[in-house]
């Protein structure tokens, strides 16, 4: 390393990229809308660019001092922005918004939108934030932290408890996303892992597909209009004519297996056939 860990700031990129911090653990449990295991592992070995800091973001950042201020006049107490390194495991760091001197009472600092904000002033955390907070006390060994939610002047505090069975999971997934940097091993990918593609034949037919598509549509959409016309003209009889026949038809409807007493305790599960894999164009 060429920074001390220790006294270096906490937004150093060295330290987001050889430890494993709190913002990672949502991405690792699959919960991020933003990233997924394999494009954070991308990320932290420098194989795809970080992503620029948005006006939401840069905005949020501006506001974290002016709610940190209200939770310190609130609790009566300074809560200084802080960075803990776990004294279990070497390679588990977590940047708090707010600690207390004797790091007894930790903060979580969120300037959401509506919907998150939202969710605060009902006393819930958004679920994407969950493995952050769990991943601050596991590192911090604090049995609660206080999720702040701030926004237009309006502050929430969520008290949020440790859960020691998730933390085992967070930690596991943790461990062994640090050992795939580590050796350079790929995590498994999801559906929302893509490769980039901008070669000549991939243009060409993207080109072609998009084109067509919209041709399709805008045929498919007069063919419905078309097929609908011709079903009220038939006065609800079966009819033919001019080259073509409509015939109608009843059929039984779909068993809705929820509603059948007798399997509500049955793991249904066990009797799925094997996925099939299917593709999407969109």
């Amino acid at each position: 390393m060429t920074y001390n860990k220790h006294t270096c700031p906490i937004d150093h990129p060295g330290l987001r990229r050889d430890f494993i911090g709190s913002s990672d653990a949502v991405a690792i449990m699959g919960v991020s809308p933003w990233d997924t295991p394999f494009s954070l592992w991308e990320t932290k070995l420098g194989l795809r660019q970080g992503k620029d800091l948005t006006t939401a973001m840069i905005r949020g950042i501006e506001n974290e001092d002016i709610a940190r201020k209200y939770v310190e006049e609130l609790y009566d107490i300074k809560l200084p922005a802080a960075r803990v390194f776990s004294e279990k495991h070497s390679f588990l760091m977590a940047n708090f918004d707010g600690l207390s001197s004797r790091k007894k009472v930790g903060i979580e600092i969120k300037c959401p939108g509506k919907d998150d904000h939202s969710l605060a002033e009902k006393g819930l955390v958004p679920d994407k934030y969950y493995p952050q907070l769990q991943h601050l006390m596991m590192v911090g060994e604090l049995s609660e932290i206080h999720y702040v939610s701030y926004k237009d002047n309006e502050v929430f505090i969520v008290l949020v408890k440790a859960n020691e069975e998730y933390q085992k999971e967070l930690f596991q997934k943790e461990k062994q996303f640090y050992e795939n940097i580590v050796n350079f091993t790929e995590p498994e990918k999801t559906d929302r892992d893509y490769v980039k593609r901008n070669d000549i034949a991939w243009r060409n037919l993207a080109q072609r597909y998009v084109y067509l598509k919209g041709v399709f549509d805008q045929y498919d959409q007069e063919l419905t209009e078309v097929r609908q016309a011709l079903i009220y003209e038939a006065k609800g009889n079966s009819s033919e004519g001019s080259g073509i026949k409509i015939i109608k038809s009843n059929r039984k409807g779909n068993v809705d297996y929820a509603k059948i007493p007798e399997l509500k305790e049955i793991d249904l599960e066990q009797y799925r056939k094997p996925s099939i894999e299917t593709w999407r164009i969109i």
